[in-house]
């Protein structure tokens, strides 16, 4: 099989499958009641966003990642709540966050391959 074949038969099958996933949403909303067009819910709901917030307090920096719930933030955290999805959203933000964790660690490691993990926690920037 070619490759513009194959890259045909792979564009087909991404179609289907946003497809079925906004028809599996627009089914899973109605039954909560929840009547809006999928697409413009998405559109709205990808207003969330992540921020990083920084506390530096002495010598100590703790980073942690937060959603900006601003107004329009608690508004779309309301409407996911309503849903039922909240929990899962914000799962999605704890797995971001541990896979920028892991990755951060991974730099340390072969920044200060000779230093234990304690030793070069504190000198990254």
């Amino acid at each position: 099989m070619g490759k513009s074949r194959r890259t045909v038969r792979a564009h087909v099958l991404f179609c289907f499958l946003a497809y079925y996933l906004v028809k599996q949403m627009d089914l899973e909303l109605h039954s909560v009641g929840e009547h809006r067009e999928v697409e413009l819910l998405l559109r709205r709901w990808d207003q969330l966003k992540v921020g990083e917030v920084c506390v530096e307090l002495g010598e100590e920096r703790r980073t942690e990642w937060q959603w900006t719930l601003d107004e329009v933030g608690q508004s779309v955290q309301q409407e996911l709540q309503g849903v039922g999805w909240w929990h899962s959203v914000d799962g999605y933000r704890r797995s971001l966050i541990r896979m920028l964790a892991a990755s951060g660690q991974r730099r340390a490691a072969q920044r200060f391959p000779k230093l234990g993990r304690e030793s070069w926690r504190g000198k990254l920037s």
